[in-house]
């Protein structure tokens, strides 16, 4: 009787081996189809999400969800009255503002860490980690939100006399049930702010007017901030454009640009126009009244995207901006903003969150801005 060679043998094994294994990776594969409850870990990386204030509060979308046009449906949602405005800052924890609804009712800024975060989005109940309230007796209605580097809460607002003014409340005053006196309170001289933001430096920059310049963008260094008072910007940046444009929005790129948003009203104001400038880091230094020449101007068409108040970059340099007619946040990608022209945004998202009514945008965020 022959018996079967050494090598036969051999291949013999490695084909039951093989079939073995196969048979435990279909097995393993079974009991991953199961269990289709995704880890915790991969619902969303805070950084690139897209985080929006409006009407039905501050909500987070994945970034999945933003590569194209449509209706993204939020993962977070915080409800806690209209959203005024959301910030993330160097650590990843979440700043958020809160409006009670009226010009002159309460209004609160939160904290939440990104464990709190994680957490809610698993067990629904929002428990902020820090909070300051405000029964509108310091600050009426605020405008705009922001953080500068080091954390400190920044507000655009009103005054019991209605008169404009700009507010800091520190970090380490945070905590109380009711809220303490601003840290600074300013009134910048002969300024009529539209928007604010910081550049990395600490410096604050207002968009809107000045008694002698009609449209542009007014900086305060970081030492006129330290104090209250009524100080005098050390530089203002006027616009080039010769028609009736006023900057409603600004922010900074990774790389120190300036970028403003101006709506234009046309004489006689038959549409509005959205025109975007970007003027170079290295032309935004000196002092006075200066009026560079804008590296790259856009237009967004007519009628454009409605009621701007905030721009922000993404982490591949898309610039996003908001809007309330329609509710949307729009992209326009980083290759579209680098030449002159008029473009139209690739992926525009809906958020009207209403079926009856309109959802006003006022803040979208991807994270720590400076």
């Amino acid at each position: 009787m022959a018996f079967p060679s050494f090598r036969w043998r051999l291949h013999a094994r490695l084909v039951s081996i093989a079939f073995l294994l196969i048979c435990l990776v279909a097995l393993n594969l079974s009991f991953a189809q199961e269990d289709s409850t995704p880890p915790v870990a991969a619902v969303s990386n805070s950084r690139r999400s897209l985080w929006v204030a409006d009407d039905t509060g501050i909500s987070e979308f994945a970034p999945e969800s933003l590569k194209k046009t449509g209706a993204p449906q939020p993962i977070t949602v915080l409800s806690g009255g209209l959203g005024g405005g959301v910030q993330l800052d160097s650590a990843g924890d979440l700043w958020g503002l809160f409006l009670a609804g009226g010009p002159n009712d309460s209004w609160w800024v939160f904290e939440m860490t990104p464990s709190d975060l994680r957490q809610y989005r698993i067990t629904h109940n929002f428990s902020p980690t820090v909070s300051i309230f405000d029964s509108g007796s310091t600050v009426s209605y605020p405008q705009v939100f922001k953080l500068d580097p080091s954390g400190n809460v920044w507000l655009l607002g009103y005054d019991n006399s209605g008169g404009q003014q700009i507010v800091e409340y520190a970090k380490n005053q945070f905590g109380s049930s009711v809220a303490p006196q601003p840290a600074v309170t300013l009134k910048p001289s002969g300024v009529y702010p539209t928007s604010i933001e910081f550049d990395r430096s600490g410096n604050l920059w207002m968009s809107g007017s000045t008694n002698t310049v009609n449209g542009g963008v007014m900086k305060l260094s970081s030492d006129q901030l330290t104090s209250s008072g009524s100080p005098t910007p050390v530089l203002v940046v006027a616009n080039q454009a010769t028609d009736d444009s006023l900057p409603f929005a600004l922010t900074f790129d990774r790389q120190g640009n300036l970028w403003t948003l101006s709506e234009i009203f046309p004489t006689p104001a038959t549409a509005v126009f959205d025109h975007m400038q970007r003027i170079r880091k290295k032309d935004l230094s000196g002092s006075g009244t200066i009026t560079p020449d804008p590296a790259v101007t856009l237009y967004l068409g007519n009628p454009g995207i409605i009621s701007i108040s905030d721009l922000a970059f993404d982490q591949n340099g898309n610039l996003w901006l908001d809007g309330s007619l329609p509710p949307s946040a729009q992209k326009l990608t980083s290759k579209q903003i680098k030449k002159n022209g008029t473009v139209r945004p690739r992926v525009v998202l809906n958020l009207d969150g209403e079926t009856d009514d309109l959802d006003t945008v006022r803040s979208l965020t991807f994270g720590p801005r400076n």
